[in-house]
């Protein structure tokens, strides 16, 4: 949209534009400080966030307490297995069981899976200090992996409900990166120092102090979420709804972003593999590979802060753009990494590869968040969790058999270019999904001023605009007739309309009224027949998306039901004789 600058004799001369313009730089960089402070200061999304950064550090340090003792019982192949069991198990899970996350309190969820893993990692220590078999190992592992499938789907759909508006997403789920890459390396760090003062067990039980301290933080958070009325759809079978994750992704633009997200987990598990296959192509002793693959892997780290920390000062309206560049970033500086034979330039490209990962991640899951509803929101972030460990999954494993095909310079040459020719050759797919999660602010506006929906999140709100259908009708048009299914609310933008009860008018609507909300909060017919009485135009929500965003949400679903009891207890009286 192109700004006309004008005094008060017309056009502002070029040589005044540079500081008009500096001016506005300004203003916009104050607007997302300011929007980054807002979002931050909400005490139930800090403690979201609490919970990431130690789900993230315990994870590592799990992993790495896991494998030494995997290592001391059964060697480097039961390593292997621990790597697996921590990864498949939650990919084959998530996707079956995160509906869960759309029935029951997400806060709750959280605290109890965090709960569980406290009592895992005592037994853990139990198995350190009893010396027990490496199968009891794998069985705990396998265990704790299927438990988890249940979280990240639960915080991810919980973020939304703890921001404001649509403009402190953005932000929230960019401190959700940089917790993220704190965890990773303060939780590995921390294991590490324990090693150095004790023994594995030690670690394990520095680890169920701290799964349960995330539990008692997040058995605080207080969300308005509550299972939704659901609406029957008719040839829906009951068994397909845990796989319903997956077809929340069916859509043109939302295929172009869960492709793009998946191909960046294949690319996660390539390169967790390659570093270290680098690495010993680099050193030339096995002390130096792993020195040096350890620095590689704080290279990718420091990279993923950086991009974690640029994801602040870009806006929302361009995130698609901002998702493309993050998938380019990931894959360039992963397809170069095979082309130079020292360290330092190794350094700097997996740098630029993490920072990519960290926008291609935040970027991604602020579009996913805009297009799930809260009420499948579980279900959706089960799918692209549950599938992404399968991505990185097979990531991992055509690592080492490319590299033997047709070497790993090769390798990664060819899988880094894949990813970055991507986004290019899905643009026209993550325009629609622009489309599909930005509203016209006309309906944001008018959607916000009607009082079903005032209790509701600006990003409800939001999620709603996107998808209202806008429809013109003449006067005399019947809009809905009484004693008829509901299918639709109706907002008025603009005209008069006439409600009639049994061929009587008892009332008239006007822009900014509604109207069609009992048939379908009550599961009635129509109560009324609306005629308009003018040219008219209304904006149109779904049934489905109508009743979950309205019932799913404690205060919203009291405010529509006390409104449409007044409705009714209106209407009933009005149709009693007058005594008088």
């Amino acid at each position: 949209m192109g700004v006309l600058f004008q005094g008060p004799s017309g056009c502002l001369p070029h040589t005044a534009l540079p500081s008009i313009l500096g001016d506005v730089a300004a203003g916009e960089s104050l607007s997302r400080w300011t929007s980054t402070r807002d979002a931050l200061s909400h005490r139930d999304l800090r403690r979201l966030l609490f919970a990431v950064g130690s789900w993230s550090a315990t994870e590592g340090a799990f992993l790495l307490g896991a494998s030494i003792i995997a290592l001391d019982l059964g060697g480097p192949a039961a390593v292997g297995l621990v790597a697996a069991l921590r990864v498949l198990p939650a990919a084959i899970s998530a996707s079956l069981i995160s509906t869960v996350a759309d029935k029951v309190s997400r806060p709750l969820i959280v605290a109890g899976v965090n709960a569980l893993f406290a009592v895992i990692a005592v037994v853990t220590a139990a198995v350190v200090w009893s010396g027990a078999a490496l199968p009891v190992l794998l069985v705990v592992v396998g265990v704790g992996s299927a438990i988890s499938a249940l979280l990240k789907p639960s915080m991810q759909a919980m973020l939304p409900e703890l921001v404001r508006t649509p403009e402190h997403l953005l932000p929230a789920h960019g401190a959700w990166s940089i917790a993220n890459g704190l965890g990773a390396v303060i939780g590995p760090a921390t294991a590490a120092l324990l090693l150095a003062q004790a023994d594995v067990g030690a670690v394990f039980v520095g680890l169920a102090i701290a799964y349960a301290l995330t539990a008692l933080v997040t058995r605080g958070i207080r969300t308005e979420f509550k299972r939704s009325q659901s609406v029957p759809t008719p040839g829906r079978a009951k068994w397909l709804a845990p796989l319903r994750g997956v077809t929340l992704f069916a859509r043109p633009g939302a295929r172009a972003a869960f492709a793009l997200l998946m191909l960046g987990r294949v690319m996660s598990g390539f390169l967790s593999v390659a570093i270290i296959l680098r690495a010993t192509e680099l050193a030339s002793t096995d002390q130096g590979a792993q020195v040096l693959a350890g620095s590689l892997m704080t290279a990718l780290g420091v990279g993923s802060f950086l991009g974690s920390a640029a994801t602040f000062v870009a806006r929302d309206r361009h995130g698609v753009r901002w998702f493309a560049i993050g998938a380019i970033l990931y894959g360039a500086g992963a397809a170069l990494l095979g082309l130079f034979g020292e360290a330092t330039p190794a350094w700097i490209l997996l740098a630029v590869a993490g920072a990519g990962n960290a926008m291609l991640w935040t970027f991604g899951a602020d579009q996913v968040t805009r297009l799930l509803p809260d009420h499948v929101a579980g279900r959706g972030w089960g799918a692209i969790h549950g599938i992404g460990a399968g991505a990185y999954a097979l990531g991992s494993v055509a690592a080492p058999l490319l590299s033997e095909q047709i070497g790993l310079p090769t390798a990664l040459l060819a899988v880094g270019l894949v990813l970055a020719a991507s986004p290019l050759l899905a643009w026209r797919g993550l325009v629609v999904a622009n489309k599909l999660t930005t509203p016209q602010n006309a309906d944001v506006t008018l959607l916000g001023s009607v009082p079903v929906f005032a209790a509701l999140t600006g990003v409800a709100v939001a999620r709603i605009a996107c998808t209202v259908e806008p429809r013109r009708l003449p006067a005399g048009t019947t809009v809905v007739s009484e004693g008829e299914s509901g299918e639709e609310f109706f907002v008025v933008r603009s005209g008069e309309l006439v409600v009639y009860q049994g061929g009587h008018e008892v009332r008239r609507l006007g822009p900014g009224d509604s109207f069609g909300e009992i048939a379908l909060l009550r599961t009635v017919p129509r109560t009324a027949t609306v005629v308009t009485a003018s040219d008219v135009e209304l904006v149109c929500v779904g049934h489905e998306l109508f009743v979950a965003s309205v019932t799913g949400h404690r205060s919203s679903d009291a405010g529509a039901s006390a409104r449409v009891s007044a409705v009714l207890d209106e209407d009933r009286r009005r149709s009693q004789p007058d005594p008088y």
